[in-house]
């Protein structure tokens, strides 16, 4: 702290006032920017938990399970369909084979 001090009074007096304004300053408005923004994201945080406790949880899971039926069920016939539409080599004008 001595060294820092000490660097501090090897300033110019302008150097001093410069820098005790700018730390009065942007402590400040660096601590109420940050509890703007965490306090922002708590009542995100809140409004989501709040809307995620209102689900009926049944539901969802019920839409879910249904969802996934239909999405491998499609799966299913993109596979399907895929395999019909390969079609083998036509070598018939081939005398070497």
């Amino acid at each position: 702290m001595e060294t820092l001090i000490n660097w501090f009074r090897g300033l110019s007096r302008t150097a001093q006032i410069t820098i005790i304004i700018a730390v009065g300053v942007f402590t400040p408005a660096v601590s109420i920017a940050f509890s703007i923004i965490f306090g922002g994201i708590g009542a995100v945080f809140s409004v989501i938990g709040f809307a995620l406790s209102m689900l009926n949880w049944k539901g969802v899971l019920f839409f879910i399970i249904v969802g996934m039926f239909f999405a491998a069920k499609a799966g299913y016939n993109w596979i399907m369909s895929e395999e019909e539409g390969i079609e083998e080599e036509d070598n018939s004008w081939d005398p070497f084979r």
